[in-house]
């Protein structure tokens, strides 16, 4: 993938690598090609610190593998947030509730819906949008 060779020569010139960097090639890994264990790789280099993350590279390498049905690497990208001091922002609840309402895990995500009142996060609406998504599976 060419996002991914490109960030690595950058390291080659010498030319620091920032989280933005890192989120724009996460970001490119949900496209077509589904390159999700692209995106889990640069989410290693910020955890081993080879670069400081935020909130924003956990919530773009969620996304990667909740677009390619990987809900359980989602998942646990959602839960190490918290031990990498990652603050989970409403798009983080969003990205985790559409991997889980992609996967058919509707209860999944209604219970992500719920954990946003007490994560005290205001929703937004791409989260009322997931929640209405993930109950009308439940009618189905």
């Amino acid at each position: 993938m060419l996002a991914f060779e490109v960030l690595h020569q950058i390291a080659d010139c010498h030319i620091e690598r920032d989280d933005t960097l890192y989120q724009t090639a996460m970001t490119a890994c949900r496209g077509p090609y589904g390159q999700w264990e692209w995106a889990l790789q640069l989410l290693r280099d910020i955890r081993d610190g080879r670069v400081a993350g935020c909130t924003k590279s956990y919530n773009s390498a969620m996304g990667a593998c909740g677009m390619r049905g990987q809900l359980d690497r989602a998942l646990q990208i959602f839960h190490d947030m918290g031990e990498a001091s990652a603050e989970k922002d409403a798009l983080t609840y969003s990205v985790v509730s559409s991997a889980c309402t992609r996967s058919g895990r509707w209860q999944l995500a209604l219970h992500c819906w719920r954990e946003l009142d007490e994560g005290r996060v205001e929703k937004d609406a791409m989260a009322y949008n997931n929640a209405v998504a993930a109950a009308l599976l439940r009618r189905e």
